[in-house]
């Protein structure tokens, strides 16, 4: 007995063996399939700055050689932004002050990541209640409704519309329209319509493909009155009329400057509704002079202009006219940036090392706090294109200039020219190869690859190597696959290269369009 147990044993053990080395080998086989050619946060900057409460919805997009993988997504402090995944769209909460990063990463490849600094903003010191209560806009229906089927049969029907007013801009070369939806609630008769418009402004009111809604899109302000009639879908002697108006009223501009404490301009400060909810306003962000514009409807608000965290709250502004509102945001300084020679006309945008933009050019706001920034750009020299680096620290207290340190790196050779039509190229790796495109005219242009043996991914730059398009191989076959308006005469620089390993040959195709 003991001998059957013995030989029973081994075979249990034989089978396990061999079935670890099974799944080992199928779970090689499966990462070797998950080649993650990018990884998109559709819509989604670098850097977000929420008020406590409130959310921010993306989608992401996972794109791999063979096949679409998951991806994951955490928060590294969640007491003060959550986030939740649903599907292919992520959904982050600002639960309190603070800063966290939420990290987008391919669940098989670590290095496909996109990184969102986010900055909450506490709702310390609320406003007083304004005077007067803004009133809010009804929220457009985002489902279409059912037709009912089961409601008991009449001889007459009956339309409805509930009461709405939409709010346009129309001064000085600026227009803002209103366009939506205006949903008619139809009831009576055998509970199946079909309806149609029997008088109103055609450039304002048109027909769905729900029997019920109709849009609207309006750039004045004044009444616009829509009649519609109604028939019965089974019995069309039974129909009935309906007239209804839609009041356009104006919004009132807000204008202003967000500036430091020394008077420096800021840009890119949001200048908001201050625990708005739903109200219907049209945020403004401040421009390179520290300008915005933003529209409300008329009533009593409070505002906030807000820059990387720091802000400031005007509370209680009554609108009634376009109104000039202007906010001093402390904590914020001027850094003005120098380097030897002329590098300095060179700067573009400074990131830290998280990626996260700090400002272009010579002049960055920053807000109190230490610094690593650097800023890179091409330059074309002969037949070769060299890569300059400019970097500095700070610890930032006061407006003041800072030396950045300027490196280069070895140069690129631009290996060649393409022209109109095809153009046979060899040599190409992972590295990609650099290629000067000069066309006669301007227009639109397809650049397209035709390589038997590999995936081709390109990047078109601009002629001061500036960085204007780029695809994965989005064409057929996983081949590149440019359109872009290129004006005649320039060149055009193209950095053409494959996906996985060894050098490949093939054509690459420009047409006009």
């Amino acid at each position: 007995m003991k001998k059957y147990l013995k030989i029973f044993s081994l075979i249990i053990v034989v089978v396990l063996t061999l079935t670890s080395v099974n799944f080992l080998e199928t779970t090689q086989v499966e990462a070797k399939k998950t080649t993650v050619k990018s990884l998109k946060v559709k819509g989604a900057k670098k850097t977000l700055s929420l008020i406590v409460g409130n959310k921010k919805t993306y989608s992401v997009a996972v794109k791999a050689k063979k096949k679409k993988q998951a991806f994951k997504v955490k928060s590294s402090n969640k007491s003060v932004v959550s986030v939740t995944k649903k599907g292919k769209k992520i959904t982050l909460k600002a639960n309190k002050a603070g800063k966290a990063k939420v990290t987008v990463s391919a669940k098989y490849n670590k290095k496909k990541k996109f990184v969102i600094a986010v900055t909450v903003v506490g709702k310390t010191n609320p406003p007083a209640k304004p005077s007067e209560e803004p009133t809010t806009q009804p929220v457009e229906p985002t489902t279409q409704p059912e037709v009912p089927t089961t409601q008991p049969y009449s001889d007459e029907i009956t339309i409805s519309c509930a009461p709405k007013d939409v709010y346009v801009y129309n001064k000085n070369g600026k227009t803002i329209k209103a366009n939506g939806i205006l949903e008619f609630s139809i009831t009576g008769g055998s509970g199946k319509y079909y309806t149609n418009i029997v008088d109103g402004s055609s450039d304002v009111f048109s027909r769905t493909s729900v029997y019920n809604q109709i849009s609207y899109d309006i750039s004045e302000t004044g009444s616009y009155n829509l009649t519609i009639e109604a028939f019965d879908a089974e019995n069309e002697d039974i129909s009935a009329t309906y007239t209804y108006t839609l009041t356009a009223k104006e919004y009132k501009k807000i204008s202003g400057k967000v500036t430091s404490n020394s008077s420096a301009p800021i840009k890119g400060a949001a200048v908001r509704l201050y625990n708005a909810g739903d109200a219907d306003f049209i945020e403004g962000e401040s421009d390179e002079n520290g300008n915005y514009e933003a529209y409300v409807k008329p009533g009593t608000f409070s505002f906030v202009a807000d820059y990387r965290g720091k802000n400031v709250i005007k509370q209680n502004q009554t609108v009634s006219a376009d109104k000039t509102i202007d906010f001093v945001i402390s904590g914020v300084y001027k850094i003005t940036v120098t380097a030897d020679g002329d590098y300095a006309n060179n700067f573009n945008y400074w990131v830290d090392n998280r990626g996260t933009r700090y400002g272009n050019g010579k002049s960055l706001m920053l807000v109190e706090g230490s610094y690593e920034l650097s800023t890179d750009w091409y330059v074309i020299d002969n037949n070769e294109v060299y890569l300059y680096k400019a970097s500095f620290s700070v610890t930032v207290s006061k407006d003041e200039t800072i030396r950045a340190s300027i490196s280069s790196s070895s140069g690129r050779a631009i290996v060649g020219n393409l022209y109109i039509g095809a153009t046979f190229v060899s040599g190409i790796n992972n590295n990609g190869s650099i290629y000067r495109i000069n066309l006669s005219d301007t227009s639109m242009y397809e650049i397209s690859s035709d390589f038997a043996n590999a995936a081709i991914y390109g990047r078109l730059y601009d002629e001061k190597y500036t960085q204007i398009a780029y695809d994965d191989g989005s064409g057929d076959g996983d081949q590149l696959l440019l359109n872009e308006n290129l004006v005649g005469g320039k060149n055009y620089y193209i950095e053409i290269g494959c996906f996985g390993g060894g050098t490949n040959s093939g054509q690459i195709i420009i047409k006009k369009k």
